[in-house]
């Protein structure tokens, strides 16, 4: 059974919703390992293609299923990791994130990257989150084609078919029929 338009919507809308919070997540809250603007653009600038990722989990191993998420995130589709030049990998959990949950966490994402790719990750602290563990991943790597070059396709001003506006008081039915 194939979702209806809106639902497909709303999961896309979702996503981004979270995607978005990560990445301000990522920039505005100092951690314990921080991560800035100036980092992000080192790592990531001519770097071809850039993809955005993340996985959240709570629980028992939340932090490693957040990492599991993120690696097989939905919207990295065009850069597999394994072709990786670059990823900024950044960890955000509760007071009670422990060490080894960032280590194998981090495991996680360096098995499944290029053992080619530059690797910066941070993590941070988060006290309104308890057992909650947010992974995002910003993936660089990407050939960048032709295509991707190409402006948007933009939308040309269509013809109206009215010439005189005297014919404006007629239904368009009406119309339509004296064509």
């Amino acid at each position: 059974a194939h979702p209806s338009l809106k639902k497909g919507f709303t999961a896309i809308d979702g996503i981004l919703d979270q995607v978005i919070k990560a990445l301000g997540n990522l920039l505005l809250h100092p951690g314990l390992i921080s991560l800035d603007f100036a980092d992000i653009r080192a790592l990531l600038q001519n770097k071809g293609r850039i993809q955005i990722a993340m996985g959240k989990a709570s629980g028992r191993d939340a932090a490693q299923e957040a990492a599991k998420q993120s690696v097989s995130f939905p919207l990295l589709g065009k850069i597999s990791l394994k072709k990786a030049k670059a990823v900024l990998f950044n960890i955000r959990g509760g007071k009670d994130l422990s060490l080894s949950e960032v280590e194998a966490a981090t495991l996680i994402v360096k098995e499944n990257s290029s053992s080619q790719a530059e690797f910066v990750f941070g993590v941070s602290i988060d006290e309104t989150i308890s057992d909650e563990v947010v992974v995002a991943l910003i993936v660089a790597g990407g050939k960048i084609t032709e295509e991707d070059k190409k402006p948007p396709p933009s939308s040309k001003q269509l013809d109206l078919g009215i010439h005189a506006g005297d014919e404006l008081d007629i239904p368009t039915f009406l119309r339509k029929r004296k064509n």
